[in-house]
């Protein structure tokens, strides 16, 4: 994915979500925007991240980039 992005390889960073399980943050490049979530913990997590609500699976991320989510 950094590949394709510029925004992940380059851009600014921005911490949008930060508590005792997820960080969130965002990286920006032109109109390019994507936001990552982070898990940390070894339950299953639910957040509103970028302006919608995500799941996090334990120890999971989820990559937010323009209109569409790509879990890993």
């Amino acid at each position: 994915m950094r590949g394709e992005s510029v925004a992940l390889r380059r851009g600014d960073r921005k911490t949008v979500l930060a508590d005792a399980e997820v960080f969130a943050y965002e990286r920006t490049a032109g109109d390019e925007s994507v936001t990552v979530a982070l898990n940390f913990s070894e339950q299953a997590q639910s957040r509103e991240v970028a302006g919608q609500k995500i799941e996090l699976e334990p120890l999971g991320s989820v990559v937010i980039r323009q209109a569409s989510t790509i879990s890993t």
